[in-house]
């Protein structure tokens, strides 16, 4: 189940990946992995490929075995002096997450 769950997130995160840059989104985020450490929290690694000077927000999930939300958390990623960043997150979930993945971001206004 957990190669299974590895496989699905670098998919879903490819995926992500691949249709940030063909709608012209000047960034792009690639996951790195999660950690489950129990029924309440989960550990989401991604990195952000970006302009250093755009900020952005990022929504990361956790989600169940069923693919439901169980957790979720805004990440702000501001602007910076580096082009390529990694970030590790906790995300407070629910129930017990099977998964764990940013689902989206958008760029924050000046």
């Amino acid at each position: 189940a957990a190669a299974a769950a590895a496989i699905a997130l670098g998919t879903v995160g490819a995926g992500w990946a691949g249709w940030s840059m063909v709608a012209g989104e000047p960034w792009t985020t690639k996951p790195v992995g999660y950690s489950v450490k129990g029924p309440e929290l989960t550990e989401v690694t991604f990195h952000v490929t970006k302009r250093a000077d755009l900020a952005l927000r990022c929504k990361v999930v956790a989600l169940a075995e069923n693919y439901a939300q169980v957790g979720y958390r805004d990440v702000i990623i501001p602007a910076s002096s580096g082009e390529r960043e990694s970030f590790t997150v906790e995300v407070r979930t629910s129930e017990l997450a099977t998964t764990g993945m940013v689902e989206s971001c958008e760029r924050l206004d000046d």
